[in-house]
């Protein structure tokens, strides 16, 4: 089976899990900044990603995941999202 297309206005990241290849689609919250002058620029709420669903061989097992996976595949899709915005 073949990995659905990622769903408009989600997050594509693919990663090794345990030796197994995801693909993943994931809910993005984009930061958030301050309400105050010194705060202007500098995000209060970091923003996050929420897995949505795990794709392997076009299966989604994102339901049978351990959370400690989900936190971590959140967590590497963040950092990557984050730096792409800063090198961009």
């Amino acid at each position: 089976m073949k990995t659905p297309a990622c769903p408009a206005g989600m997050v594509e990241f693919t990663t090794d899990c345990e030796g197994v290849t995801l693909t993943c689609h994931l809910e993005h919250t984009p930061s958030e900044a301050g309400g105050s002058i010194s705060l202007l620029y500098t995000p209060t709420f970091q923003g996050n990603l929420t897995l949505v669903s795990a794709y392997h061989q076009g299966e989604d097992i994102a339901h049978i995941l351990l959370q400690y996976l989900v936190n971590e595949i959140e967590e590497a899709a963040l950092t990557q999202l984050e730096n792409y915005h800063v090198n961009s």
